[in-house]
């Protein structure tokens, strides 16, 4: 039996885990770290219990057990077991098990001791998982609380190996050489003119040419692609071009089936060269026979959380190095092997150097309810190789607060038990338990089965086409995991009763999920507003266009923008029957601007979606107020009708320095007097000048009452008598009058104490200025003889003497005088 490289450094693996809790392991692709340290550590003294091997997908676990089990010359589930989510083989006999993350995450929980384990293996840790992480963090905590014993074992090719060892209580550091299989690079570029497809198809092209088939030895070839879609267009291009009796076309991604999965990763049975298209499932704890041609997209998707939607989106991004390093290694694991990379050399400067931790962008809920459950309120008291960000803590809160699964302090509820009951998403797993209580609980479940499950769902986005499609579906893929949604409500209907009546199967998901019942907007447009008021738009040719109202089962994108990827119609009654108390009504009051009125409505709302709406004759008084004070917060006082009556009472206050009567304070102390003002009145055009004046009055004291009229009274008296108003405007009093009214005044008129003289703006009988002065005595020494000689000319019925200052006043004709 050839050992592979590992093997030469174990002793210093097994003396590193004899002396210390912790060890990171560092080894290239192929080196055996994932298959041969596991089962040798068995033997090792202080392993008594089984040991747990992590892997971060579904595939990579049951293809390691496999492994790891025919090299021990054992079937599966003897001495090696494994626990996806969709499948298991264990046994009580099984002494090393492996597992996913989130299986591990449920058992940890379930049982915090780990008992019976001696030692977690944490494998392809550079993936920086969110359940990798919170699981790490978990453990930490068992070995300082509960179990001193326990072993961790950190293990990548492409890892930070220092921030783990820090994380690990400064554990020791090891690294193994891979095997001594030559790997060459080959950078292609990249075409920005191409598409990805057809670029990849150049790519195969060259290493075709490259390295023609020599009797099926190493000449298989694996492309690695950002998604499901990119692999389906490649390979459609691919058929086009290569003889399906000479070659195998095989996708590979995660909603395969096992069948479907195996038959990629297996030799062809003809003979044909394969050429495999992947996602980065293929990245990782993985040897496909045959294989030494990687082609390199060097794109990947991750997912990322829009907080403002609270959606999870798929992002198409550069891999970082350590992905693209291990996507090339898959080519020399066993024998030489070429990677043909998408992009310059000088590229690799420019891409992360590792994987960058998925809980830094993504829903924490999940998390949140599982340190909930496992008694720490607050997530980031745990030691975490990145912490989890406190917003998307404190949205995870806030949702779950809102499902009812945990308190005001963030304790566990009834419900949030519940929910942790179920291996399931957070959401979901409310859905199953609300649906128990109609005694639906199944129907529930494979409607949540379906939403996770993309290739039962029938290729729709039509939920109740999803639906019937699993339920018909005989395969054993669908069996299985149909299997698994009974499993699911079993536990769910054991834990509630059924009291409430049934639904229809949208109404399940509407119950569970109000804020994602959305309505169509007005037009021909499919785009929906939800509940949660957010905007969703359908997909071209989607099966739910016209449709008025939506539960949308699944959406993807921003928040301004999201797609719905899956739902079902509801009509509005069985809306009703289902969310009867996410209907409500408001009294809606506002300021309309081209009316000048204040008009209310009745306005209905299912959430944030507007309804129906009824116009309300009686409006309540402060209902009322507070639209005036919002108008004239930001419109200020100039929104009402000043007349000249009332402009005049404001420039007298300012005159006389009365602060309080200026537009801003009048703004920051509308208490006293705006109410005065609007009380019982509707419209702009109901209130008028004489109401604002005595409304600003109703602020100013007695005394500063008497400072107005004292320091800038409103009109001046001439000798002729009569009130002519004094315009305060421009800053500086002044009085437009005839001049026969100030005949008899030897001195100019003063203001007040301070002695402020007004202007004074002299007109002709005729109304038309003929001085304008703050000196009458100069003006009746000076240019009045010559004003009077003019005037005499123009107006000779009027007076106009030699001396002003001993004349009559009057406005009155000589021929009128003299008859008085």
């Amino acid at each position: 039996m050839n050992l592979p490289p590992i093997a030469h450094i174990y002793d210093d693996i097994a003396k590193a885990m004899g002396h210390h809790q912790n060890l990171v392991l560092i080894a290239p692709p192929g080196a055996g770290k994932t298959t041969f340290v596991a089962p040798k550590l068995l033997s090792e003294k202080w392993c008594n219990g089984r040991i747990i091997l992590l892997q971060p997908r579904r595939l990579a676990a049951k293809m390691a057990a496999s492994f790891i089990a025919s090299q021990l010359g054992e079937d599966v589930g003897h001495n090696v077991g494994y626990i996806t989510r969709l499948d298991k083989k264990t046994s009580p006999q099984n002494r090393l098990i492996v597992m996913t993350q989130g299986v591990f995450r449920n058992m940890l929980i379930d049982d915090p001791e780990l008992h019976n384990i001696s030692a977690i293996l944490f494998d392809e840790v550079h993936e920086r998982g969110l359940d990798n992480d919170f699981n790490l963090a978990l453990c930490l905590q068992v070995q300082s609380v509960f179990r001193t014993d326990l072993r961790i074992l950190a293990m990548s090719a492409t890892m930070d190996g220092a921030g783990f060892a820090k994380i690990l209580g400064d554990a020791p550091i090891l690294e193994s050489q891979g095997k001594a299989h030559r790997l060459n690079h080959h950078y292609l570029g990249r075409r920005g003119e191409l598409s990805i497809e057809d670029d990849i198809i150049l790519a195969v092209k060259r290493a075709m040419m490259d390295h023609p088939n020599q009797g099926g030895i190493g000449s298989d070839m694996l492309i690695f692609l950002p998604g499901v879609g990119e692999i389906e267009r490649t390979a459609e291009r691919l058929s086009a071009i290569y003889n399906a009796e000479q070659f195998s076309i095989l996708p590979l991604h995660g909603s395969q089936s096992p069948q479907e999965q195996k038959t990629a990763l297996s030799a062809d049975k003809n003979g044909r060269r394969k050429i495999i298209l992947a996602t980065n499932i293929a990245e990782t704890s993985l040897t496909i026979d045959n294989v030494n041609i990687v082609i390199d997209s060097g794109m990947t998707r991750r997912p990322r959380f829009d907080r403002q939607s609270g959606l999870m989106r798929l992002s198409t991004e550069r891999a970082s190095m350590a992905s693209c390093d291990q996507r090339a290694g898959r080519a020399a694991r066993q024998m030489e092997g070429h990677c043909y990379r998408l992009w310059e050399k000088s590229g690799n400067g420019g891409l992360l150097p590792l994987e960058p931790a998925e809980i830094l962008e993504s829903d924490l809920s999940a998390l949140m309810l599982d340190c909930a459950k496992w008694g720490e309120a607050d997530p980031s008291l745990l030691d975490w190789l990145d912490a989890p960000p406190r917003a998307g803590l404190d949205a995870a809160r806030a949702m779950l607060y809102a499902l009812g699964a945990i308190d005001q302090n963030g304790g566990i509820t009834t419900h949030g038990h519940n929910i942790g009951a179920l291996p399931l998403p957070v959401s979901l797993a409310h859905m199953i338990l609300l649906a128990a209580t109609s005694g639906q609980a199944e129907q529930a479940a494979i409607l949540a089965l379906i939403l996770q499950e993309k290739r039962l769902n029938g290729g729709r986005d039509d939920l109740e086409y999803g639906f019937a499609s699993a339920k018909n579906n005989k395969s054993s893929y669908a069996q299985s995991a149909l299997q698994m949604a009974k499993n699911w409500a079993k536990i769910a209907t054991s834990l509630v009763d059924a009291v409430s009546p049934k639904l229809p199967l949208a109404g399940l998901l509407a119950q569970a999920f109000p804020d994602m019942v959305a309505k169509k907007r007005m037009g021909d447009d499919p785009k929906y507003i939800s509940a949660g008021g957010k905007e969703y738009r359908l997909r071209d040719g989607s099966a739910h266009i016209g449709a008025d109202w939506l539960v949308i089962g699944q959406a993807s994108g921003r928040a301004s923008s999201a797609t719905i990827l899956s739902a079902m119609a509801i009509d509005e009654t069985a809306l009703i029957s289902c969310c009867a108390g996410h209907f409500t009504s408001k009294t809606e009051v506002n300021f309309d601007q081209g009316s000048g009125k204040i008009l209310a409505v009745e306005q209905q709302y299912f959430g944030q979606i507007k309804l129906n709406r009824r116009p309300i004759q009686k409006i309540d008084e402060a209902d009322s107020l507070s639209i005036w004070a919002k108008l004239v917060k930001k419109n200020g006082i100039e929104i009402f009708n000043w007349d000249d009556k009332g402009r005049a009472f404001l420039a007298r206050c300012a005159f006389a320095g009365l602060d309080q009567v200026s537009g801003e304070n009048l703004i920051a102390n509308m208490d006293a007097w705006l109410p005065i003002l609007v009380e019982n009145k509707k419209s702009l055009d109901q209130i008028k000048s004489h109401d604002l004046i005595n409304a600003v009055r109703n602020i100013l004291s007695w005394d500063e009452g008497q400072q107005l009229e004292n320091l800038a009274p409103a009109y001046f008296t001439p000798p002729a008598g009569g009130e002519y108003a004094i315009d305060y405007s421009n800053g500086d009093p002044s009085v437009t009058l005839r001049v026969q009214a100030c005949f008899g005044l030897k001195e100019h008129p003063l203001l007040g104490v301070k002695k402020i003289p007004i202007r004074l703006l002299l007109t002709s009988p005729a109304g038309r200025p003929i001085q304008t002065t703050l000196d009458l005595p100069g003006f009746w020494q000076g240019s009045w003889h010559d004003v009077a000689k003019e005037m005499r000319g123009r107006y000779p019925k009027h007076a106009w003497p030699d001396d002003p200052t001993i004349a009559i006043a009057s406005l009155k004709t000589k021929k009128a005088l003299n008859r008085n």
